[in-house]
């Protein structure tokens, strides 16, 4: 904008007073065509003033000053561009002068002139009706590549709606100018790019996959019922406070960008529940870990965030609004009510494939429900077309996978078998158990759905109501009619070999066993916990390493429970619980995720001084030698930002209602985690050998070389 012809003397190249839509012609610009920028209206070597055709701004500017200073003697030079791009009123000489005597240079005069006008043309544009809004823009936008002009094509854009599409798609090839741009109009532009909205909502994602909402995602003791169950003869269950999502909802910064890149527009929140939804199913582990569970989170929480702040329009074209409402309500309880399974009933009515196939086979009809949509009047039937069912139940399936949801339906499940066996009635009996197990079902299966793009709402496995369902209510009526006895040595406890088979095929077997193994131990209930235990532990031994990521939430739970039973003087190093939970289950988990490594080396440090040196050394030694993968991916995460916010996509200006940083940690200890080293666990393997000393170069070799290591 301001060329210095002279460094005594700044002088501003601008301020003739031109119209601004005639400055546009001849101004480089995203909107000033393909005009050669030395060619010039006139020659300064000619006689005559300037050509008020000309503005003297951005390139022509240059150009101008240019060719005075190249055909003659500086000070001349100098003196014809003050004459000629001067300000023509009469009366600007005598003040300019003035400001001279007083020390203020030129440029300092024509920068306060420049803002001034600025300042009055933008309170002006507030009042412009829309077609002079448009004449402005055509006029200024040439100029927005000039810092101290951008405010001007800037405001104006901010009050179109909508914004031109020409312009919109030029706003999208300036990375720094979209930055600039008010979030308006950068919705308007993420709307019709979509790689422009990828390139800025994939990394806030990852951000959330690898954060996490808090250790609710992983804690599966986080939903146990706010009551002791019907039958159990054990301890009551712990205490928990409610599980206050929209607190956790507000307190995630990602979760906020991703709210406020939304706003109000409904296909750029489509547009990135898309994403989510193509990161879930094609991701390439064939098991569902954590960090795939983590974007069904996103899937959730997302809409429910948007729910917070009554975004109503995007709450009510959304298929899945209800089902998500209905869950979050339950979460928030610790418990499905008889009104929150009827509503969930009522939306999964329309698609149940099995009602309607049996109302079509009482009718008579040949016809069958078309997954493909192709059938109009089943389709119909169902409120919309077949492709639009397909594409809930893929939506409420991720909804179902949450994580926190996920495990409140299997402790609903539990619930439900313990109320059948106080009955004395077999599970297959229980309709609300079915309901459930379906729930479970499309929550297991939706991901292989969306890869192979067949949809249904899935009939209760006769498998898990037969067989695995009586063989669970079997440990409920152990648990009744046991008496108080020591608990078993380790070759005392055997594992039910069915159950180990049903454990290595079916995830939802694994994950309703997981629970109510926790349960178990939540209730002090040991003896019914230890063959279910040492069921899991051989289960895990026969899958394979790629299995891993999936056993996250239950060893960090485990690991978690266990610190607990220490602490409270139901668990000493060495015995059979010890002998299962830690050396069968944990050890072998450590891999799984490093949050899982964490949590068994502060249990390890918890019993430090109980265990001997040697013991102590072979358990690190495990751990390190087990640990490397998860150790690795931890480097690497940190290495590319994503557990920490900053990696996401940073948002221009501030928050709606504010800007915040995230109250809870994945793992509850903030502080500890901020101070982490490397592989996020090198701080405890300190910590654990500050403790025993005796761990030195002689006992434990292979823990000194890694503490030594960079």
């Amino acid at each position: 904008m301001y060329y210095e012809a002279d460094k005594t003397v700044g002088e501003p190249l601008s301020c003739q007073g031109f119209d601004l839509k005639e400055m546009a012609s001849a101004a480089s610009g995203p909107a000033a065509g393909p005009r050669d920028p030395t060619e010039s209206a006139w020659d300064p070597g000619s006689s005559g003033s300037a050509d008020p055709e000309v503005p003297w701004v951005g390139v022509p500017g240059q150009v101008f000053v240019q060719r005075f200073l190249s055909r003659m003697d500086p000070k001349t030079a100098v003196a014809k561009i003050q004459q000629q791009g001067g300000l023509m009123h009469p009366g600007c000489g005598p003040l300019l002068g003035l400001l001279d005597a007083l020390g203020c240079t030129r440029l300092e005069a024509h920068k306060g002139i420049l803002e001034a006008a600025s300042t009055a043309l933008l309170a002006r544009i507030a009042t412009l009706d829309t077609d002079k809004l448009l004449d402005l823009l055509e006029a200024s936008f040439p100029l927005v590549g000039i810092s101290a002009l951008r405010a001007i094509p800037l405001a104006i854009l901010a009050r179109l709606q909508p914004v031109p599409i020409s312009y919109l798609k030029q706003l999208a090839d300036d990375k720094d100018l979209f930055q600039d741009l008010p979030r308006g109009v950068q919705r308007q532009v993420w709307e019709r790019e979509k790689s422009l909205l990828q390139q800025h909502a994939i990394p806030c994602m990852s951000s959330f996959v690898h954060a996490s909402l808090s250790k609710v995602n992983l804690d599966m003791d986080e939903c146990l019922p706010a009551s002791k169950p019907v039958l159990v003869k054990s301890a009551p269950l712990p205490v928990h406070a409610g599980v206050n999502r929209r607190k956790l909802r507000g307190g995630n910064k990602q979760l906020k960008i991703l709210v406020d890149m939304v706003g109000p527009s409904e296909p750029i929140y489509r547009g990135i529940m898309e994403l989510c939804m193509l990161k879930f199913r094609d991701s390439d582990k064939p098991y569902v870990g954590q960090q795939e569970a983590d974007l069904c989170s996103l899937r959730s929480q997302l809409l429910m965030s948007l729910h917070d702040i009554s975004a109503v329009e995007i709450c009510n074209q959304e298929a899945c609004y209800r089902l998500a409402w209905v869950l979050d309500a339950g979460m928030e309880k610790r418990l499905l009510s008889e009104s929150h399974l009827s509503e969930l009933q009522r939306f999964f009515a329309p698609l149940d494939n099995t009602q309607h196939t049996r109302r079509g086979a009482k009718a008579g009809s040949k016809r069958s429900w078309s997954k493909r949509g192709t059938d109009d009047d089943d389709a119909e039937s169902q409120g919309g077309s077949g492709t639009h069912q397909q594409q809930v139940l893929g939506d409420a399936g991720m909804i179902l996978r949450d994580s926190p949801v996920f495990h409140l339906i299997i402790h609903q499940v539990i619930r439900r078998l313990e109320a059948v066996t106080e009955k004395q009635e077999t599970p297959a009996t229980d309709q609300t158990l079915a309901f459930l197990t379906r729930l479970l079902q499309l929550a297991t299966g939706c991901r292989t759905m969306l890869r192979e793009k067949q949809f249904s709402f899935p009939a209760v496995s006769p498998h898990l109501m037969h067989d695995f369902y009586p063989l669970l209510t079997g440990c409920v009526l152990d648990s009744l009619v046991r008496e108080d006895e020591p608990l078993p040595g380790l070759q005392e406890v055997t594992a039910d070999p069915d159950l180990v088979g049903m454990l290595t095929r079916e995830e939802l077997v694994r994950k309703v066993t997981q629970v109510y193994t926790l349960e178990r131990l939540a209730v002090q209930d040991v003896a019914t916990a230890l063959p279910l235990l040492l069921a899991l532990a051989q289960a895990l031994s026969q899958l394979s390493d790629k299995a891993l990521p999936e056993w996250t939430p239950f060893a960090f739970s485990l690991a978690a429970r266990l610190q607990e039973e220490h602490r409270s003087n139901r668990l000493t190093p060495g015995d059979t619980l010890w002998q299962i939970a830690v050396e069968q289950l944990l050890l072998p988990s450590v891999d799984s995720d490093h949050v899982v490594h964490d949590q068994t080396l502060q249990l390890l440090k918890a019993c430090a001084l109980q265990l001997t040196v040697a013991k102590l050394a072979a358990y690190l030694q495990t751990t390190l030698a087990n640990s490397r993968k998860s150790r690795r991916r931890y480097k690497k995460r940190r290495a590319e930002g994503l557990d920490t916010p900053s990696h996401a996509y940073d948002s221009s200006g501030p928050f709606s209602d504010g800007t915040y940083a995230g109250e809870l940690d994945m793992t509850g200890d903030r502080e500890r985690k901020g101070k982490a080293e490397g592989d996020g666990v090198k701080n405890v393997y300190k910590e654990i050998q500050s403790l025993v000393p005796a761990l030195n170069d002689t006992t434990a070799p292979g823990l000194m070389e890694y503490l030594a290591a960079g």
